[in-house]
């Protein structure tokens, strides 16, 4: 049984939250890995797995582009991850992924994320610390169909994560690195 602190992605916890919201609707669906080979690495999830299995589903790996329309279909995409030197470096591409998909994403502040997430437009940064953050997410989660398909609009219109809307930056960024 591998020790969660050595975790990338923080499964487990999303895992943990979601089924101590009780009075909340939700499926949590889950892509790239199975039940048996989570439970194998996650043994302590057993029993609440079984109890939430219409709740929270593993479906095992997809191709790319299915798992990208599955991920459109969604309301939210949820990503939690410690914070380390590894997740502070670098940019978790399945929040670009989500998003580009025009699904917003519920995750917790590594990287530069804060720079990219609009709370409330193309998702939330929660803070897995905090003494509310199950009010939070009841919040997040309990948001109306109208309220999600803005922000959902909001991901597909503001094409964050187009790569024409960094060429000055690129380009100003490259002319710096030229030697005069």
């Amino acid at each position: 049984n591998l020790k969660e602190k050595y975790f990338k992605d923080r499964l487990d916890l999303a895992i943990d939250y979601l089924s101590a919201l009780l009075d909340v609707e939700f499926v949590f669906n889950i892509y790239g890995i199975t039940l048996k080979e989570y439970l194998f690495v996650v043994q302590k999830h057993k029993d609440v797995l079984e109890k939430l299995k219409s709740k929270i589903i593993f479906h095992g790996k997809l191709n790319n582009l299915k798992a990208k329309n599955k991920i459109s279909q969604a309301d939210f995409s949820i990503l939690f991850r410690n914070v380390n030197k590894m997740t502070s470096a670098g940019f978790p591409t399945k929040v670009s992924e989500s998003i580009s998909c025009g699904t917003p994403v519920i995750t917790n502040s590594t990287s530069d994320l804060e720079s990219y997430i609009i709370k409330g437009k193309n998702g939330f940064l929660v803070n897995l610390k905090s003494k509310y953050l199950m009010k939070e997410l009841t919040s997040i989660l309990s948001l109306s169909k109208s309220e999600v398909t803005n922000m959902k609009v909001y991901c597909i219109n503001e094409n964050l994560f187009s790569p024409k809307k960094y060429v000055q930056s690129t380009k100003f960024f490259l002319n710096k690195l030229k030697i005069k």
